[in-house]
């Protein structure tokens, strides 16, 4: 099962990045350089703060179930 994760989350990864190119380009072109770098660099560092949350880390798929 941990192969088929680590395949989702790297196919998951290599996905965003065509996504993230256009809508980097597309603010730049909007605010200009300087500002779309530092509004993306705000965006990268505060992306952990949701695997941070109580929520995330408590979530029952994380508990094995019992068989029946």
């Amino acid at each position: 099962m941990l192969g088929r994760v680590s395949a989702l989350i790297n196919a998951v990864t290599v996905a965003t990045v065509p996504l993230g190119a256009v809508i980097g380009t597309a603010l730049a072109g909007l605010v200009g350089l300087t500002s779309a770098m530092l509004v993306l660099a705000v965006l990268a560092a505060t992306t952990p703060v949701f695997y941070w949350s109580r929520g995330f880390r408590t979530a029952d798929l994380a508990r094995p179930r019992p068989v029946r």
